[in-house]
């Protein structure tokens, strides 16, 4: 069922589900949460809070690729890249309508990734360190690497 939780496709209700129990609970940053976030009212409500987490988890695991050094980080994202160009290219050569991120035509990778980790990596480790605030060195990471894209994605428009 865990895997379930790397699906893209939930990703925004999930997030929004995640963040509104957060802000509900007055679930404060920088505090040992983990506790608050899990329900303890009965053995139903404690196992579906726990899979909740457990499932956030799971996905902002799922996402963490520029939580690693850059250097690391970077090869994942082009080994991810290859896959889905890969995908496109059967996809065009089966006659189907193109993936959206699978198309090596129209994709530029470096273009990409600030958006990525902006719009979706930053605030999903952002709530998860709400909850967990071991998470924050992950997030500090992240930030840190978010600078080097940028850096390089001016690099590549100035060319």
């Amino acid at each position: 069922m865990m895997i379930l939780a790397t699906d893209m496709h939930h990703h925004a209700e999930h997030f929004k589900e995640f963040k509104n129990k957060v802000e509900t609970l007055g679930i404060a940053p920088e505090q040992d949460n983990g506790n608050l976030f899990i329900d303890h009212t009965d053995s139903a409500t404690l196992s579906e809070s726990q899979q909740q987490l457990l499932n956030f988890c799971m996905h902002t695991s799922d996402l963490s690729t520029m939580s690693r050094s850059f250097n690391i980080g970077v090869q994942w994202v082009y080994l991810l890249f290859d896959e889905f160009f890969d995908q496109g290219d059967m996809e065009r050569s089966l006659g189907l309508e193109i993936q959206h991120l699978c198309d090596r035509e129209t994709v530029n990778v470096v273009s990409n990734q600030p958006g990525f980790i902006t719009h979706l990596v930053l605030p999903q480790l952002t709530q998860l360190s709400i909850v967990l605030p071991g998470a924050i060195k992950w997030r500090m990471n992240v930030e840190a690497n978010l600078l080097k894209w940028q850096s390089y994605q001016e690099t590549e428009q100035n060319k």
